[in-house]
């Protein structure tokens, strides 16, 4: 399984525009995420919660070896199994 958990301020999906997903809807900031994220093996899920986005994808890949990355509170976090 890959997860991977973003804080939403931290999410850079457009460097020219820096869209601000903590300030758009839900339903739009988790199309936008889901979008950014297609290279993770299908089927993805996106959900976010106190403005943290955990995207995941329940196949394996060998692209991806840490089991954990980052930090829990100020950064972001990947893991993989």
């Amino acid at each position: 399984m890959i997860v991977v958990e973003i804080p939403l301020e931290d999410v850079l999906i457009d460097v020219e525009n820096k869209p601000d997903l903590g300030k758009v809807s839900e339903e739009e900031a988790i199309l936008s995420l889901t979008q950014a994220y297609d290279f993770l093996p299908a089927p993805l899920s996106v959900t976010i919660e106190d403005g943290m986005a955990t995207i995941s994808s329940p196949a394996e890949s060998n692209r991806f070896t840490p089991t954990s990355v980052g930090t829990t509170k100020t950064g972001w976090i990947l893991t993989a199994t």
